[in-house]
């Protein structure tokens, strides 16, 4: 990690459980320089932590929701400093 870091936490809403969303997410955010991790939420919905360069962040969500859109009905992304906890991406069950 490194001072220009931001943490996104995104949270897809829709048909995004039971579709391949996770393992999707996990293949393109593994093509960029970011940490964190995707998992399903009791809701129904999929929740997305990453950490990196406000702008790889910024590109990881677009590719996501590029890739999955008809699974998505909604999204919403909220930012703040970055914690420095993760090492990797990972699907969290």
């Amino acid at each position: 990690m490194n001072d220009s870091w931001v943490r996104h936490e995104t949270i897809f809403v829709g048909r995004v459980q039971g579709v391949g969303f996770r393992a999707t997410a996990q293949n393109i955010a593994r093509r960029y320089p970011v940490v964190g991790f995707v998992q399903n939420q009791p809701d129904g919905s999929v929740r997305l932590l990453i950490e990196g360069d406000p702008e790889t962040c910024r590109q990881v969500v677009y590719h996501i929701a590029d890739q999955m859109e008809e699974f998505i009905a909604e999204r919403k992304t909220e930012s703040s400093d970055a914690t420095g906890e993760f090492v990797s991406f990972d699907i969290r069950t």
